[in-house]
């Protein structure tokens, strides 16, 4: 049974690691806009202060990827990497 956003965020006051499927879920709510501000920055710090881990940090990054604009462009001469 998948958490709540309030059982993630009770989990991560914890200390505890969330399980690759949760970081998934609870991210796809975030990056899906259904989750309202103050939760979202609740989550986020929780996971911050109890120092995120390589499987948190892939399961967002995942996510991220999936919800990212694909950008077409046919003469690249001119682009610029402003994000590193």
């Amino acid at each position: 049974m998948a958490m709540t956003p309030s059982q993630t965020l009770q989990l991560l006051i914890d200390g505890k690691e969330l399980p690759e499927a949760e970081m998934v879920q609870i991210m796809r709510a975030i990056m899906g806009g259904e989750l309202p501000g103050p939760m979202v920055a609740a989550l986020l710090v929780a996971l911050r202060s109890k120092k995120e881990t390589p499987t948190e940090i892939a399961a967002a990054a995942t996510v991220m990827r999936d919800f990212a604009t694909a950008v077409n462009v046919k003469d690249k001469t001119h682009l610029v990497d402003v994000v590193g």
